[in-house]
């Protein structure tokens, strides 16, 4: 629970952009993610803001941090390509090049649904981004139930949350904060504590180590704010259907979601993908 003494602005900024780091850090690593991942922006104040509330969040920031430098002792264009190389090779053996990956970064592959019960959490997921005037961007691995747009979203909010508080608007606040309780819930804090201990346990490469403990730790810390339930640390991936996965409309659900949240959606339907969300400090 968030005391007094809190700066509550500081810290619905801070958990955007550690929301956003996250987003970032699961995409696949190409030359602009790897740019990117340097900035330094990336990685001022929020680590010590989330640390009010949870203090191994600082620690594990730094040991992401630490697992990106480590890869770096030079900065030339060639060993840069060589670090590029490395980080694709490890999100290729977390992740792979399918759906159902050795660590699978897809929220409606856990558990054992039916085709129909997943078409309705694409769509309620899609419903969620759509009531506030977004879209995921058309890039590879970009289905609304993809981590990195998971967690994408969860930054936006975050972000609307701390304008909503800067600008004393209470219903704005209001509305962005029943929004993250309820798409922790539906979504992200049931399966994300699967997924990170999968990445984990994978031990594949220290970056992606580090990035899932911190991922763990920092929806560990929404639930406990907002009184949720974290989810298994273990999920069970569901059975492979090929032919049903062509029934799936990811992406086009103009006529279903939580239109509870729809609280003044921007106009126009922005088009939103984890690289453009602002990953500034507080």
């Amino acid at each position: 629970m968030i005391t007094a003494e809190i700066d509550t602005v500081a810290m619905a900024e801070a958990r955007a952009a550690a929301y956003a780091l996250l987003a970032h850090g699961f995409q696949y690593p190409d030359a602009e993610w790897y740019e990117l991942i340097f900035q330094a922006e990336r990685w001022r104040d929020w680590p010590d803001v989330l640390a009010q509330e949870r203090p191994c969040v600082a620690s594990l920031a730094a040991e992401v941090r630490r697992a990106i430098t480590d890869q770096v002792t030079a900065r030339t264009f060639d060993h840069d390509d060589r670090a590029l190389h490395r980080f694709q090779a490890a999100h290729d053996a977390l992740f792979g090049h399918t759906v159902s990956g050795k660590c699978c970064a897809y929220e409606t592959e856990y558990g054992d649904s039916e085709i129909s019960q997943r078409s309705a959490q694409l769509a309620d997921l899609a419903g969620f981004y759509q009531a506030f005037g977004l879209e995921a961007a058309s890039r590879d691995g970009d289905r609304p139930d993809f981590v990195s747009v998971e967690c994408a979203f969860m930054s936006v909010l975050c972000s609307k949350e701390a304008h909503g508080r800067r600008c004393g608007n209470d219903d704005w606040v209001d509305c962005t904060v029943d929004a993250q309780r309820a798409f922790l819930q539906d979504h992200l804090a049931r399966w994300l504590p699967a997924f990170t201990h999968r990445v984990g346990e994978a031990g594949v490469d220290p970056f992606y180590t580090a990035l899932s403990r911190l991922g763990g730790e920092l929806v560990a810390l929404e639930c406990a704010r907002l009184e949720l339930s974290y989810g298994p640390r273990w999920l069970e991936l569901r059975h492979s259907d090929p032919e049903g996965e062509t029934t799936i409309s990811c992406l086009d659900a103009t006529e279903c979601g939580p239109g509870s949240v729809a609280c003044a959606p921007a106009a126009g339907g922005a088009r939103f993908t984890p690289l453009n969300v602002d990953i500034g400090g507080a």
